[in-house]
């Protein structure tokens, strides 16, 4: 069994930082959320008094789930990729591909960001039917999970060495 190590520099602190945050608020989200739904299912089919909240409340979790889960799918290049056509392409143009998807997700996180902003500013003063919140806690999200997308497209595009090619906790296929 091997100790984690304190990262060395002050960015790979603050790295470290970001990602366990994210993963530790997206890990409570789920469980605040299925915690919800069970609850609401508990109290609407069990002692018929339907609670008005776990609904909304699971939705809300689930959008900011998304969002922050996005970020470090991104950052362990968990998505989905047809990467096919791109293969027979050689080593060159398979680099200049990459960047320019790169600079095509850049320039779409950028308007997710400005325009995510923009959507939360108006819906400030509305609030949630029935846990009577702003709406903007729920839509903030969509900037916020941008932002983290596009920190971490910066990272692993700037400091490959904090890429990790696959997601914590799987495995690696063995070669044969």
């Amino acid at each position: 069994m091997t100790l984690r190590v304190w990262p060395r520099n002050i960015f790979a602190a603050f790295d470290h930082v970001i990602v366990w945050a994210t993963g530790f608020a997206v890990i409570l989200l789920m469980a605040s959320m299925v915690t919800s739904i069970v609850l609401g299912v508990f109290f609407r089919y069990v002692l018929a008094s339907a609670l008005p909240w776990p609904e909304e409340f699971a939705r809300f979790a689930m959008i900011w789930v998304t969002m922050l889960g996005a970020g470090l799918v991104l950052r362990y290049n968990g998505h989905i990729a047809v990467t096919f056509l791109i293969e027979w392409l050689p080593a060159r143009a398979r680099t200049i591909v990459n960047w320019a998807g790169r600079l095509l997700v850049t320039m779409f996180l950028v308007l997710l960001i400005v325009y995510g902003a923009e959507m939360t500013g108006r819906v400030v003063r509305q609030t949630a039917p029935a846990m009577q919140i702003s709406m903007s806690i729920p839509n903030i999200a969509l900037p916020v999970g941008a932002l983290l997308m596009l920190y971490h497209l910066i990272v692993i595009s700037v400091a490959p060495r904090y890429r990790s090619p696959r997601l914590p906790g799987t495995q690696e296929k063995p070669q044969s």
